[in-house]
This record gives structure tokens, C-alpha cells and sequence, in this order.
């Protein structure tokens, strides 16, 4: 004797097709989802080299900035020095001056 067939295997069958395309529509998404996710993770390692090259960059940029504030300093350092001393020269020719009496300076009595 046959089981009675009462309709229970194509219920079964449409079922497993629903859950079939259920989870055909989800792996599709979560390929989608997946591409989006390697795009994106493309681009933001385009952007840290793209960020790290610029820092490379920057650093070289600030030392050589740093370099030529350091010869300005030196620069700076040996002017002033050259200013004092010329200072000095100026004050110690004046003193001399103050102690020499004027030859071109008479008195007429």
C-alpha cells in the first residue's frame, strides 16, 4: 500500500524553493556588501599611502625648514657679535678722543 499522497511533498518542495531563493537574495547581498567593503578597503589604502607619502614629505619639508632656521641663528649670532665689537671699537675710540686734546682746538687768550 501506497502512502497518501495529500499534498505534504509539495508543500515540502515550495518550501525549500522559497528558503533556496531566501538565501540566494542574502548571499547576494552579502557579495554586494562584500565588494563595497573591498572597494572601500582599496581606497582607504590608496589614502594612507597617499597620507604617509605627504608625511615623508612634511618631515623632509620641517628639517630642511629647521636647517635654515639653525644657519639664520648662526647667521643672527655672528652679526650681533660683529655689532657689539663694532660698538666697543666706536666706544673705545670715543673715550680716546675724549682724553686727546683737539689739535685744531685753541684757545685765544
Amino acid at each position: 500500500m501506497r502512502p497518501r499522497d495529500d499534498g505534504a511533498g509539495c508543500r515540502c518542495q515550495m518550501s525549500s524553493e522559497k528558503l533556496s531563493k531566501q538565501l540566494e537574495s542574502q548571499l547576494s547581498e552579502a557579495s554586494g556588501k562584500i565588494s563595497d567593503v573591498q572597494r572601500e578597503l582599496g581606497e582607504t589604502s590608496a589614502l594612507k599611502s597617499r597620507l604617509q607619502q605627504q608625511h615623508v614629505d612634511l618631515v623632509h619639508r620641517l628639517d630642511e625648514a629647521s636647517a635654515q632656521l639653525d644657519q639664520a641663528n648662526k647667521a643672527k649670532a655672528g652679526l650681533t657679535r660683529q655689532l657689539e665689537e663694532a660698538k666697543q671699537a666706536v666706544d673705545d675710540e670715543t673715550a680716546v678722543r675724549n682724553k686727546v686734546p683737539d689739535a685744531n682746538y685753541t684757545v685765544k687768550k
